[in-house]
Order: C-alpha cells, then sequence, then structure tokens
C-alpha cells in the first residue's frame, strides 16, 4: 500500500491471474520530487522503464520542459511517472 501527502492510497496486490494486454493510454500517472533518483532506484532494481513509443531504458522529454517514463506493474498495469510540480 504506498499513501500520498494528502491522504490517498493505492493498494498493490499481486494475484496469479493473467490479464489481457493494457494499452499504455490506460495508466496511472505519478509526480516524484526527485526524478533522478526515482530512475537511479529503477536501473539499482533491473526495472526497465521507457519513453512512450517504447524505447527500453529512455526518458521521455515532453513539450513543456518536463520528464516521464512508463514502466509495467507484474500484472501488465501501465504506471507513468514523471517530474511535474
Amino acid at each position: 500500500w504506498f499513501k500520498s501527502d494528502d491522504g490517498m492510497e493505492i493498494h498493490l496486490i499481486s494475484t496469479k491471474e493473467k490479464l489481457k494486454s493494457i494499452p499504455k493510454g490506460v495508466h496511472m500517472a505519478f509526480s516524484v520530487k526527485n526524478f533522478d533518483l526515482f530512475i537511479s532506484n529503477l536501473k539499482g532494481n533491473n526495472i526497465t522503464y521507457g519513453n512512450w513509443r517504447g524505447d527500453k531504458n529512455q526518458i521521455q522529454l515532453r513539450n513543456d520542459g518536463y520528464k516521464q517514463i512508463f514502466f509495467q506493474d507484474p500484472q501488465g498495469y501501465w504506471i507513468e511517472v514523471n517530474n511535474v510540480k
């Protein structure tokens, strides 16, 4: 379970049930204070991420200058992490 500063929670519960392919447009987004530290943590845990096109371990630079990456949880749900303030 993860809880945000404003009290919102997300519960990640693993099951053995296989899910159908989930499109990247269906995702949950999070903003982090230290994007580079987050990327280092992903790398340190051998978690593959990518940009919107799916280029492995590539950071997306948005038109507004913010960075974002996408990765999948163990069941295939897409997660976006960005540095939007």
